[in-house]
């Protein structure tokens, strides 16, 4: 008798019509990386809570200010500060969120690479603004002309992100033209 080297459970037509009904609802493609598409498009609903939870711990908060919405942190100083926290939930989970949403209803998702890119420009500028906010990390220097260690790590997400839409989109209009001139 031959062991069993992998359980497995039979696949169902039941089953089969669903995985077909759910991926051509969520426009993912059969041929792989449609996960990958459709978590980029809902990641800011996560990224909302937590930088609300941020806020609620507090921790992350922003650079003394003498805006009228300031805060005092306990614990921290007694400082009126920016709620950094609050601006990076707005960017980075609300605004990112319906950014992507529009592109997703626009068809985004049926171009692989597509959301992802547009993820990582908004991510990244998202990022980046909220640092001109946010108190430096004390274990990171500042470091020259005003930048941040986070804005100089979110700086490269967003030039992988527009080269991917820059690729994305050049190669389907490539792909696009060759089909055409076959069918000529």
């Amino acid at each position: 008798m031959r062991p069993q080297t992998t359980l497995r459970r039979p696949e169902t037509g039941r089953t089969r019509r669903r995985a077909t009904l759910f991926r051509k609802n969520v426009a993912i493609s059969p041929e792989g990386g449609g996960r990958i598409r459709a978590t980029q498009s809902t990641a800011p609903i996560g990224i909302f809570p937590v930088r609300i939870a941020n806020f609620i711990k507090p921790e992350l908060w922003g650079r003394p200010t003498d805006v009228p919405w300031a805060m005092i942190f306990p614990g921290v100083d007694d400082q009126p500060r920016h709620p950094s926290q609050l601006y990076e939930a707005g960017l980075e989970g609300l605004l990112l969120f319906l950014v992507l949403a529009l592109f997703v209803r626009a068809g985004a998702l049926k171009r692989p690479g597509v959301a992802t890119g547009i993820f990582c420009i908004g991510y990244g500028m998202a990022r980046i603004v909220s640092e001109f906010f946010r108190e430096p990390d004390p274990q990171q220097e500042k470091l020259a002309h005003g930048l941040t260690m986070g804005m100089v790590l979110s700086a490269p997400l967003v030039l992988i992100g527009a080269a991917l839409l820059v690729y994305v989109l050049r190669f389907r209009r490539e792909r696009l033209d060759a089909g055409m001139a076959k069918s000529l």
